[in-house]
């Protein structure tokens, strides 16, 4: 029948070489012992590598392109403005859906883009769906009762605990007790569930790695260009991982020994340069994009207004703006403060300016309420005019490049949802190892690459974070039936669903992005019997 039970823990933002560091100085005992006794290796995610789209591929088996969560906010084709999405706009099964359909009992915790929880498994406390929300309300949860039940033992699932659009003095040390008291009170909820009741499958996600990877990067690392030394504060990203591994420990101590294990992160973490690129002026330097003039001001004053409110609104009224009615208006004003100060009645290719996955949008006739350019072969011309140019621009002061690659969207978000992901992807350079941010324009004057100043090195989610997103994750997998190492040398997230399922014994849908890995039926003999028995097999001639 194979295993019938399999517990995948995720560490969000999880780094091969922060992970590998902590394990060889012995920090992380309980990994340390998975791997021992099974296998490690890094896994390749998704482009760009963010969470949402990361995390839906390694539990779909499919890419962005198919599953069609790209982001988690997607362009509204009729006007240029943003919307959040949610899990509706999925369209893929996941491997939730598949085992339960299967007939097997199913949890899934805080994984990223199942809000609303998917009413298909057992039990559902659903991802956070916006970086704004404190606490996983009753409608994250499935079923409902569950998130009575837990009040009443004074439970509850954190999203996160702190505003991080509001950082200011004294921030960080508060976020660091926060982060800490998260992971506690999410392992907490874990135990409850988990060894309260029998799963086959059980997944969490624990995103605390995450939210620590961008705001002390700095305290951690001495070699960046935006380090802050502060003792208190220094070792507070190492402290989060050893307080995930204390969690993994406690999840373990439930376990019979039959059950696999899979610990897994969406992506990695590095450093973030003291550098920023602004996109739109570059675009308007080149003469694809026009800037409003005193037309503009209303976009300018927008992009002050919504940092305001950003900055001094408490996060549980800015939650519950984009859970009302009043959602669709906020994420106008988004869109005001985003594109407001550009004229996009004479603009042909724009960018959304997001920090770390900048995109580009041409402003298409027939899809764009303002749309310039024709389909076809004034596109496809375009795009690969702008590539040819952003790939050779360097920064005029050091001559370095601004952009590792540019990539169009079918190449690398392949799928019939591919048209919800930008038309061009930029991958920002790395100067001394120090990955590049896009900064918003807010106009045409100012230089296209800048230095931050000192006041802006360490701040809110945006440039002002110190830690960034990297391509590898890591993959840790314990069980009788793994091979050590075989099949799972080149790992991608995509490849997580048909892994799994083989694990359960489920049948591999067919059309998968991901492909199965080997694995091994547990061995019929002790390694003693073995040698006995060869033994015993030469001695009759018979080897």
């Amino acid at each position: 029948m194979g295993i019938r039970r399999l517990l995948i823990v995720g560490w969000d933002c999880a780094d091969p070489d922060l992970t590998d560091s902590l394990c060889e100085r012995g920090r992380l005992p309980h990994l340390a012992a998975l791997r021992d006794r099974g296998v490690h290796v890094p896994v390749a995610s998704t482009i760009p590598p963010s969470s949402l789209p990361a995390w839906t591929s390694a539990f779909t088996g499919v890419g962005p392109g198919r599953h069609g969560l790209t982001e988690y906010v997607q362009k509204d084709p009729a006007a240029y403005r943003l919307r959040l999405v949610t899990s509706k706009d999925r369209r893929a099964e996941t491997l939730f859906s598949l085992a339960h359909r299967a007939g097997l009992r199913v949890a899934c915790l805080g994984v990223p883009g199942t809000y609303p929880p998917d009413p298909d498994v057992d039990v559902c406390i659903a991802g956070f769906d916006s970086p704004l929300a404190r606490r996983a309300s009753g409608r994250a949860f499935s079923p409902g009762f569950l998130h009575r039940k837990l009040a009443e033992k004074n439970l509850y699932w954190p999203y996160g605990g702190m505003d991080e659009l509001a950082v200011g003095p004294g921030w960080h040390r508060a976020a660091k007790k926060t982060l800490l008291e998260s992971v506690e009170q999410k392992t907490r909820v874990v135990e409850e569930i988990l060894h309260g009741d029998w799963f086959d499958l059980f997944t969490v996600v624990f995103s605390e790695i995450d939210t620590a990877s961008h705001h002390f990067w700095a305290y951690h690392d001495g070699d960046s260009p935006r380090h802050r030394s502060d003792p208190e504060l220094g070792g507070t990203l190492e402290e989060v991982y050893v307080a995930l591994d204390r969690a993994l420990g406690r999840m373990l101590s439930g376990l019979d020994e039959q059950a696999t294990v899979l610990v897994l992160s969406d992506h990695g973490a590095g450093g973030a340069s003291d550098f920023v690129f602004c996109i739109n002026r570059w675009l308007a330097s080149e003469g694809w994009l026009r800037f409003l003039g005193l037309s503009g001001l209303p976009g300018r004053l927008a992009a002050r207004v919504s940092g305001y409110a950003a900055r001094v609104l408490p996060a549980d009224v800015k939650a519950a703006l984009l859970r009302s009615p009043l959602a669709g208006m906020v994420m106008r004003a988004d869109a005001c403060s985003r594109f407001g100060s550009l004229d996009l009645s004479q603009t042909r290719a724009y960018s959304d300016e997001l920090p770390q996955n900048p995109g580009i949008w041409i402003n298409l006739r027939g899809r764009d309420p303002h749309g310039l350019v024709e389909p076809g072969a004034e596109y496809q011309d375009l795009r690969d005019e702008i590539i040819e140019r952003l790939e050779a621009f360097c920064d005029p002061r050091s001559g370095r490049p601004l952009v590792n690659r540019v990539m169009k969207r079918e190449e690398v978000v392949p799928g019939p949802y591919a048209d919800r992901a930008p038309d061009l992807l930029v991958e920002l350079s790395s100067w001394d190892g120090y990955k590049l941010l896009a900064a918003p324009s807010a106009g045409r004057r100012g230089r296209v690459v800048r230095r931050l100043a000192s006041s802006e090195l360490i701040g809110s989610k945006g440039v002002g974070v110190s830690g960034v997103h990297r391509r590898e994750g890591i993959l840790v997998a314990a069980g009788p039936t793994l091979q050590t190492g075989a099949g799972l040398d080149k790992m991608r997230l995509v490849d997580v669903f048909p892994l799994a399922a083989s694990l359960l014994n489920l049948s591999i849908p067919k059309g998968l992005d991901g492909r199965a890995v080997a694995r091994q039926e547990p061995a019929v003999y002790t390694p003693e019997e073995e040698a006995i028995i060869k033994k015993r097999l030469q001695g009759l001639g018979y080897l």
